[in-house]
């Protein structure tokens, strides 16, 4: 048998994947997320005469491919946990590999033992990490630096308790409330081979999972000493700027769809629905522009030299029949958080109002603003009004009344420092989150408004009065 033969046969079966690849680099092996390529650095292999180790380094990522963690999903709910148990640390890398190498230690754990030797790392997380495994093997494993006392029994206490508790989620926190207790993490062979979770996996991990919830139970039941709740966005805070909006742009839009699951919407109004009036076509207008069926009717098989083309009216679009024609106009001053680092509720309403417009086939027009203000075109699509209304700024307020529009409806979303901001203009809707109810409303006496006094409130809020506004 080959070595990937051997390696598959650790885990019972052939698998789908491509035979594993060579490449240069500073991982021994790790599996591709884009194609779940196994890649094996052969080179380094050789280089630290680990060649005849090559089964149990499959063995190694064909577990992560399989068992641990199998689906990104499950890798971005610990990556999310994680940073709520040990803030700043990254472990889940480790946690996957103790359970993936209990069990290709069954077969090859002499094999694994020279790895971990070969790239020792000095500290006491490398030197607990491996006295578990040798808990686990049998088999002397390297101390690179002097320990506390009662280390080795609690390595040992460790190694009898992890496997047998009931699931991934509560191993897991076992795992960080031991762990956590031993510094730095980096450099530790076979330790950054789990692919990252992808901006989509991580905006899903973001919503809650019951399992999570149930292993902190568990865990506070037996004492472990579970830290107090942390916000789950914390894991966002060392990830790319660019990367972190874009996990934020899907988790919104996955709120915005839970508060709107009942409002199904209407076909949007299409070109044909507002045709404009047909003129020749000629070379060097834009092709997109021609409408074949009006063009045809008009030339028949002269069509193609005859070509007609057609405008769309967007004047006329989102003001027939009812359909919603919206100016929203968002709050981003420094009272609520950054959109793009936590949850910040006015900016989750402004969603959830400019999505139910648009699927009820109407056009938003939004302006965000502090100190200063910025304003969008008119809007048909949902994504680009999200974007556009997940701009953040800080620092002060100051209601921009030069950018009030004179027709269609005018909704302003902000807090209790719109009342002393307040313009004095008829006919605009108003969303607060308020601390004094009576009192906004006193001062908003005559104006349609919406006053929420918890943050947790405001989407319901929202959309209760998008079903108000838009499904009479």
């Amino acid at each position: 048998m080959t070595p990937w033969e051997e390696a598959q046969a650790v885990w019972g079966a052939p698998v789908s994947l491509s035979p594993p690849v060579h490449e240069d680099g500073d991982e021994l092996a790790y599996i591709r997320l884009s194609d779940r390529q196994v890649v094996i650095n052969e080179t380094m292999m050789a280089t630290h005469g680990l060649s005849d180790c090559r089964t149990a380094v499959l063995a190694h990522e064909l577990g992560h491919h399989l068992r641990f963690p199998h689906t990104m999903a499950l890798a971005a709910a610990l990556q999310v946990l994680e940073q709520r148990l040990v803030p700043g640390r990254r472990l889940t890398n480790l946690f996957f590999d103790l359970l993936v190498n209990e069990v290709v230690g069954r077969r090859h754990a002499a094999e694994l033992a020279r790895i971990y030797r070969t790239f020792s790392v000095v500290g006491p997380l490398f030197t607990f990490y491996m006295r578990v495994y040798q808990e686990l093997w049998s088999l002397d494993m390297p101390q690179t630096c002097s320990m506390p006392a009662g280390w080795e029994a609690q390595a040992r206490m460790f190694a009898q308790t992890f496997f047998a508790l009931p699931d991934v989620y509560v191993q897991f926190v076992y795992f960080c409330n031991v762990f956590g207790r031993y510094g730095g993490d980096g450099g530790i062979p076979l330790a950054g081979d789990v692919p990252a979770p992808s901006a989509a996996e991580m905006a899903g991990a973001l919503g809650g999972n019951a399992a999570v919830d149930r292993a902190l139970q568990e865990a506070r039941r037996r004492g472990w000493g579970v830290p107090p709740a942390v916000s789950p966005f914390a894991v966002l805070g060392g990830m790319d700027a660019g990367f972190r909006q874009a996990v934020m742009e899907r988790h919104y839009r996955h709120l915005v769809e839970r508060y709107l699951f009942r409002m199904p919407g209407r076909e949007s109004v299409d070109e044909s629905d507002v045709p404009g009036p047909t003129e020749p076509w000629e070379l060097g207008d834009d092709p997109r522009g021609i409408d074949w069926a009006a063009s045809v009717l008009h030339s028949g098989a002269l069509a193609p030299v005859r070509a007609l083309q057609r405008e769309r009216l967007e004047e006329e679009r989102g003001v027939r029949g009812g359909v919603p024609e919206v100016e929203i106009f968002l709050d981003v001053s420094g009272s609520m958080p950054a959109p793009d680092a936590g949850l910040n509720a006015l900016s989750l309403s402004a969603q959830i109002l400019a999505t139910a417009a648009v699927r009820q086939g109407g056009r938003v027009r939004a302006v965000v603003y502090a100190t200063e203000a910025r304003a969008s075109g008119w809007m048909y699509d949902e994504g680009e009004a999200r974007r556009f209304l997940l701009q953040y700024s800080g620092g002060g307020t100051r209601f921009p009344v030069e950018l009030l529009g004179e027709r269609g409806m005018r909704i302003v979303i902000s807090d209790d420092a719109f009342l002393w901001d307040m313009p004095p203009v008829k006919g605009l809707v108003v969303m607060l989150l308020v601390f004094d109810k009576r009192g906004a409303e006193k001062r908003l006496a005559g104006v349609d408004h919406v006053l929420v006094t918890r943050a947790d409130d405001m989407a319901g809020a929202a959309a209760r009065l998008a079903d108000r506004l838009w499904q009479r």
